[in-house]
């Protein structure tokens, strides 16, 4: 822990924490806190897929890491800032963004903004965001006493700035919040994969297996790691080689049934509520209805 509390404080003082700094630490910190797996699916095996890993990797580290001083949860804003010191809200969930959300790991010194950029990125407006401000941001309710900038931005679809997020990551919320930590058992639902494409609709086949059906077949998600049209990319968790539907991710319908689980697919008749959807979220709330994800 000393070695990424170093990091911290020189990235705090001259952002010169990079992704080479990062190999070195996942690689000398493993064996105190363990170096999370992560998977990749029909990628083929070049520079850009060892770069993809790597860079889930540390950022799932960094979430863990993170979570061995807050009671092994992940980072939820609303939690963070319950002064409204970062971002004045009436209801403090609606801060549980994917902007605030990883600000937040960047504040604190757990990962530098390039991690958050894809090598295989081609979305023109995701970009690596370089104005960060660690100090008093400007931007902030009451910049002395921001817990993260809030002008770092996920939302690729803005106008006036691009986003600086490639990645999906799990809703946190509703019955899905209590795999937002690093004590879960098993391996569903993942934390953290390559961006996926907005799912039109599911076929299921005989044996339960599904498959989903994008709506956009040249969506930028898919033209990243396999351009003849089907998702492929990298999961980041405890889990082994996935697809976009692995046949050992389930859950139960209202009706009793087991059937296979689309990550980037928010199953309306999944009894619990606890299927794997990853998204990047622009808007949050109270319920996970309230929370709105992009796609491109």
């Amino acid at each position: 822990m000393r070695m990424w509390n170093g990091l911290r404080r020189r990235r705090r003082r001259d952002a010169g924490f990079t992704i080479t700094e990062l190999v070195v630490a996942l690689t000398t910190g493993a064996g105190a806190v363990g170096v999370a797996g992560v998977a990749c699916s029909g990628v083929r095996a070049d520079a850009r897929a060892a770069d993809e890993e790597i860079r889930l990797r540390g950022t799932l580290q960094g979430l863990v890491l993170y979570s061995q001083n807050n009671r092994d949860d992940f980072p939820l804003p609303s939690k963070v800032d319950r002064q409204n010191a970062t971002v004045r809200a009436k209801e403090p969930t609606t801060k549980d963004t994917t902007s605030n959300i990883f600000s937040i790991l960047i504040w604190q010194g757990f990962i530098p903004t390039e991690i958050l950029i894809s090598p295989a990125e081609v979305n023109p407006n995701i970009k690596d965001f370089r104005g960060y401000v660690f100090d008093e941001p400007p931007t902030a309710a009451r910049p002395a006493f921001a817990a993260w900038d809030p002008a770092f931005n996920a939302d690729f679809m803005r106008d006036d700035v691009p986003g600086g997020m490639s990645y999906a990551h799990m809703l946190p919320s509703g019955k899905r919040w209590k795999y937002w930590n690093n004590t879960r058992d098993g391996a569903w639902p993942p934390v953290l994969a390559s961006r996926g494409p907005k799912i039109d609709r599911v076929v299921y086949r005989s044996d339960g297996s599904a498959l989903g059906i994008p709506a956009d077949p040249q969506s930028n998600t898919i033209r990243m790691w396999a351009p003849e049209g089907q998702w492929s990319g990298c999961i980041a968790g405890r889990m082994g080689l996935w697809s976009m539907a692995p046949r050992d991710g389930l859950y139960t319908t209202t009706e009793g049934e087991r059937l296979g689980d689309v990550l980037f697919y928010d199953e309306p008749w999944d009894a619990e509520g606890e299927n794997a959807y990853l998204s990047i979220f622009v808007e949050a709330g109270r319920e996970p209805a309230d929370f709105k994800a992009i796609w491109d």
